[in-house]
């Protein structure tokens, strides 16, 4: 479960207690040496669940962010099902693009040491949806209970987090890595046309980029993972975490629309943590 020790806004710095874990949030979920999925089990789908020896991630239906409305809802339906008897597992939030759906997904699921909030990589394309749907699952999570959004990149960190985002994980930094693209603070570039690297972390200090490879990229992309949740974690603290989103929004024309939709639609939900100084 999640210990709240300070908001900015809805963005939470925590203490994160699940098995033998103890994460500082917002955190990254660990990646077990060679693997790309995240240290907690995950049970798979309701198509093939998989057994695992603890209390893992509940099989759950996915159905996708653009689906019809009814298979939408019946995935909704499913999940919850699958999660009923379980109430000390991590579950999955299904619902599609449906901000009303998964609304009543988080509700069904109750309390529980984090929910998965499914489509992580979509959403982070579909910024009008993303509005929707991340403030509709924070607010009917409970208040204990950490939000983990999969595959997201470290670019988009600062505002996901702004957003009650808890949990990240380096599969996106992954992911990235085979395609040749470095993780910077203004989204993944493309290792190959570089002619120096921009960092001069433990992977890239005295290389070329014709020498970072594979296995240099991950350490790249992991660190910058890293590196991005310190800094919201330091942002939160000083209380200059708006500050790092609009910075980071504009440097991106996607995340910059986030951001407007965030404040145009939703500042009641920005506002309802945000500390009031004479």
């Amino acid at each position: 479960m999640l210990e709240v020790l300070r908001h900015h806004g809805p963005a939470r710095l925590g203490r994160f207690t699940f098995q033998d874990m103890i994460l500082r949030t917002p955190g990254l979920l660990p990646l077990p040496a060679g693997e790309g999925e995240p240290a907690v089990a995950d049970q798979g789908s309701l198509f093939l669940p998989q057994e695992t020896a603890g209390p893992g991630i509940l099989p759950d239906f996915p159905c996708g962010l653009d689906v019809p409305r009814e298979i939408a809802e019946f995935a909704v339906e499913e999940t919850i099902r699958a999660a009923e008897g379980y109430p000390d597992f991590p579950a999955v939030v299904q619902g599609g693009r449906y901000p009303e759906l998964r609304r009543r997904c988080a509700r069904e699921l109750g309390d529980r040491p984090f929910l998965v909030i499914a489509d992580g990589a979509k959403l982070v394309r579909r910024p009008r949806v993303l509005v929707e749907v991340l403030p509709a699952v924070r607010e009917e999570a409970g208040p204990n209970t950490a939000l983990y959004l999969p595959h997201a990149p470290a670019a988009w960190f600062p505002i996901l987090a702004y957003m009650g985002v808890d949990l990240f994980d380096g599969l996106s930094a992954r992911v990235s890595a085979r395609q040749g693209l470095m993780e910077t603070t203004a989204g993944p570039v493309d290792v190959r046309g570089l002619r120096e690297l921009p960092c001069r972390c433990a992977a890239c200090a005295d290389r070329d980029p014709e020498e970072l490879g594979y296995r240099g990229l991950l350490e790249h992309n992991l660190n910058e993972a890293a590196r991005e949740c310190a800094g919201i974690r330091e942002a939160i603290r000083a209380g200059t975490l708006r500050n790092l989103v609009e910075t980071r929004a504009s440097a991106q024309v996607e995340m910059m629309a986030a951001l407007r939709l965030l404040d145009r639609d939703h500042s009641a939900f920005l506002e309802r943590y945000t500390p009031v100084r004479p």
